[in-house]
């Protein structure tokens, strides 16, 4: 056997099997590595083989390789299968890994726009695509930590945006954008262990950090509570809508410092106490309602006419010196620093409606945040905000809020996720130049937010609502692979590789599962008034079960806090009458089951699903149908229910139209959830994600029926030639690869 030293193979040894095998897609057979010359480097080698050869009953791989390792030294049996387009010029620069992630593509849009889009036509060519299987549960919190660890949700743990743990009461749950949650080692801190750096930029689950040498930009979730000032305002003194904030025009009183050629038209004057408060789940966009601080923040606007142009002066204090920014109609005032009760933020402005009289006015305030506190190392911040302009965590999805509450239309919408895909470029830039790195992971949240809103509308019989569904659709789509193209030009050399990958797909929702109804009637389930409020909470004293994410958790003594159903025969008589009750849902328009799949947790591990994390049945809806109930995360709510929407729950019916949920406030006004199985398909759409790879030695223009998303990790660690994370149970996608 011929020996070769550790160092000639740096992270070439191939990864030991996985402790669980990939539940969905089978890992193809390694092919048996070739067999050198047997020598010998020392006395000890030679001792131990000699005693290995004697023993017909050891399998002399597995004994070898850890004695060579201790040596120094590797078998080649061991490191004959090289990385990708190895080479042995010594003068080529270091393999690096770019991964960009894109909330919620799905490969049909892949297809769709392909031919429309000349930077994805380009990506698909120059390299691999594949659809992807993502973990059950469909969602954003769960598969960015799949991607990330390589590990299936019973193993890293991450449960949707909620997890309800053990020793919580039922229906108890907490937020999971946290890496403290997680159980599996992330990508990163695995390439950290091996000498190598990252950088994350908007990372979901980032923070806290957990890196020591690497440079973290943001990544506390998707509507951070600890980096926000300020919500999107809509600021009108005609335009009355939800949540808007009345601007009074008046005459102008007491100003000074006003330039002498600015004619003065009006003045208006803007309370900011209230602001509308929202956060981030499984049907996207959750209105958290209005915080109310009542400290007396208010903005003065100046209509003034310079020259022949109508504009408004901004400012806090009625002295136009001290204005924060002075516009025009359809004009943004770049990143402008403000100060909030004392609270630093930045924020852009945009003056929607401004009419020659100064009367009509109507400005429009980003998301405001804070600048410092999201970067690590201290001090990364404020070169980021100097190279890249201000980092504001979910200002992408911020349209959403725009275009359902009327606020503005498309045109907006895409002006705003530019805004934020053009500090993505430029961050990613500035750091890849500044800093020494070898992967380095970008994520941007699009287009989930605008499928919640717009993808069922792609098959409405309306013509004129289809196309522009599509053409919206389509608008952004391109805008986030020139970003990709973008990013992949100015960070990129001959050596890296580009991954673009997605965490799910989405699917139309047309109809509603009444979960919660159903475990009412049949006595599982039970709810108290509060007098005080009026709202209906769940009681866990006096229930058996309650619906969760995706099934019932039951309320099982030892594990739920006053659990009161007994392990063993009670427990399992329980199971089996809410799975018998279940199965009988159907859908009264076609008279089929509503249901997917329903089984017990134990009898659905080959999804990935495993562990005191996960409910004790798992049932999977139908596309077009959506059954969920969370503790108060804005979707079936189980706490502080309102009258209305628990008059829905004592509907008697199992299945009703969406539009009834919606009413009832059981859902926001959609047209798209990502739940059920993670191959549910309606043709047009799917659950499915994406997964991309360019790079030296990776075949071109080739495509795949599918992968899955535990691979990703895998296959970034084959590339960047570390060990993937230690409870990854991904493999290599091999056959993205030329050699």
């Amino acid at each position: 056997m011929i020996l070769i030293t550790g160092a000639e193979v740096a992270g070439q040894v191939a990864a030991p099997p996985s402790q669980r095998p990939s539940p969905l897609i089978p890992s193809p057979r390694t092919p048996r590595a070739r067999r050198g010359e047997r020598t010998c480097k020392s006395c000890v080698l030679q001792t131990v083989l000699g005693s290995i050869t004697m023993n017909p009953l050891v399998s002399w791989h597995s004994l070898l390789l850890p004695l060579c390792l201790h040596l120094g030294m590797v078998p080649v049996w061991a490191a004959t299968r090289p990385g990708p387009e190895e080479t042995t010029s010594k003068a080529t620069s270091k393999r690096k890994v770019i991964l960009i992630g894109l909330d919620g593509t799905m490969p049909e849009y892949i297809d769709r726009y392909r031919d429309q889009i000349p930077e994805l036509d380009r990506l698909v060519k120059q390299g691999f695509f594949s659809p992807a299987i993502e973990s059950p549960y469909t969602d954003t919190a769960t598969n960015w930590n799949t991607i990330a660890t390589g590990a299936w949700v019973g193993t890293h743990g991450i449960t949707s945006f909620n997890a309800h743990l053990p020793g919580m009461l039922l229906g108890e749950d907490t937020p999971t954008f946290n890496t403290q949650l997680v159980q599996a080692e992330y990508l990163w801190h695995a390439a950290e262990r091996q000498g190598k750096r990252t950088i994350l930029i908007n990372y979901p689950t980032a923070f806290p950090k957990l890196l020591k040498n690497g440079v973290v930009v943001g990544g506390d979730g998707l509507s951070s509570k600890n980096w926000t000032v300020r919500s999107a305002e809509f600021i009108s003194s005609f335009r009355e809508l939800p949540h808007s904030k009345r601007l009074i025009m008046q005459s102008a009183q007491e100003w000074t410092n006003v330039p002498r050629d600015y004619k003065v038209l009006r003045e208006g004057v803007v309370l900011l106490d209230d602001q509308q408060r929202f956060g981030w789940g499984v049907g996207g966009l959750v209105d958290e309602g209005t915080l109310r601080e009542g400290k007396g923040v208010r903005r003065y606007v100046l209509a003034v006419r310079v020259g022949s142009s109508v504009k408004v002066l901004i400012s806090d204090k009625r002295d136009a010196k001290k204005a924060i920014a002075l516009l025009g109609k359809g004009e943004w005032s770049g990143w402008i620093e403000e100060d909030f009760d004392g609270k630093k933020c930045l924020r852009q402005y945009k003056v929607l409606d401004l009419n020659l009289e100064g009367t009509e006015v109507t400005i429009y305030g980003t998301m405001a945040a804070v600048p410092t506190g999201w970067g690590f190392p201290a001090g990364v911040e404020r070169r980021v905000i100097e190279n890249a302009g201000a980092y504001v965590e979910a200002l992408e999805l911020t349209p959403d809020q725009g275009l359902l509450n009327g606020w503005f239309g498309r045109d907006m919408a895409l002006e705003i996720m530019n805004i934020q895909a053009q500090w993505a470029e430029k961050c990613a830039a500035y750091l890849s130049k500044s800093e020494d790195w070898d992967l380095m992971a970008v994520q941007y949240h699009a287009p989930d937010g605008i499928a919640h809103l717009i993808l069922g509308d792609l098959e409405s019989p309306d013509t004129t609502k289809r196309q522009a569904a599509d053409e919206f659709l389509r608008d952004v789509i391109r805008r986030l692979f020139q970003m990709v193209d973008t990013i992949k030009r100015q960070c990129a050399d001959e050596n890296t590789f580009l991954f673009v990958v997605s965490d799910h797909g989405n699917l139309p929702k047309t109809r509603f599962i009444n979960v919660v109804g159903i475990m009412m009637r049949e006595g599982w389930t039970k709810f108290a008034k509060e007098e005080k409020s009026g709202l209906w909470f769940l009681d866990p004293k006096n229930s058996l079960a309650a619906y969760g994410n995706t099934g019932v958790w039951i309320n099982l003594k030892g594990r739920e806090k006053e659990g009161v159903v007994n392990p063993g025969q009670e427990y399992e008589s329980l199971r089996r009458k809410v799975i018998e009750r279940l199965r009988r849902v159907t859908d009264p328009l076609t008279g089929e089951d509503a249901f997917s799949l329903i089984g017990k947790r134990e009898e659905l591990e080959q999804l990935g699903l495993w562990g005191e994390r996960i409910e004790d049945i798992l049932s999977f809806p139908k596309p077009y149908h959506l059954a969920l109930a969370t503790s108060k995360w804005g979707i079936g709510n189980l706490n502080e229910v309102p009258e209305k929407l628990f008059a829905l729950y004592r509907d008697p019916r199992d299945v009703l139209p969406m539009k009834e949920a919606i009413e009832a406030g059981y859902i926001r006004d959609l047209s798209a959830v990502h739940w059920g199985l993670p191959t549910a398909s309606v043709g047009y759409a799917s659950n499915r994600a994406i997964f991309m790879l360019s790079g030296p030695g990776v075949e071109q223009n080739k495509r795949a029926a599918r992968v899955n998303l535990v691979d990703v990790a895998a296959t970034i660690s084959h590339c960047l030639g570390i060990r993937p994370p230690d409870q990854c149970e991904g493999r290599i996608v091999w056959q993205a690869f030329s050699k």
